[in-house]
């Protein structure tokens, strides 16, 4: 360890060297997973309950880590220039552009989803960033249909 970061010090070494002995390590670790399962889960059923009208969205259900994944239809730009993001911040919420999720040529990155966290928040309040996410992206989806109708025409 010492070869990569010079080395913790010696009394931070010893006392996780005695939680992970006497098992308080896993337990905390126990403890923090059932936390995050409870923000995680009211994340997923609040994306459910607002964006179940427009089927054409998509999101993840991580089995780890403290983010779902959202991806809008291709023609909805939710990139930090785009009007999905704008939008939000009206509404107060704030969300990660997914396209800094991405690396490769810029060309090809999409810039139509979005990285949601549940860490911080708590269940009611992660339920009310989504209602309000949903709020920001009403009449995109109209755009998705005039799409789909120009294309068809």
């Amino acid at each position: 360890k010492g070869n990569h970061d010079f080395g913790s010090n010696n009394l931070s070494q010893y006392i996780l060297n005695e939680l992970m002995a006497n098992g308080s390590y896993a337990r905390h670790v126990e403890t923090l997973r059932n936390v995050y399962r409870v923000k995680r889960d009211a994340m997923l059923q609040a994306i459910e309950t607002e964006f179940r009208d427009w089927p054409e969205v998509r999101w993840t259900h991580p089995a780890g880590g403290l983010y779902v994944w959202l991806t809008f239809p291709e023609n909805v730009n939710a990139g930090p220039s785009g009007e999905l993001i704008e939008r939000a911040l009206q509404e107060g919420v704030l969300y990660v552009p997914g396209e800094f999720g991405h690396a490769g040529d810029p060309g090809t990155i999409p810039n139509n989803e979005v990285r949601l966290s549940f860490g911080v928040c708590e269940p009611k309040d992660i339920q009310e960033g989504i209602r309000r996410l949903r709020k920001a992206a009403r009449g995109l989806e109209k755009n998705q249909m005039t799409s789909d109708t120009l294309l068809t025409a």
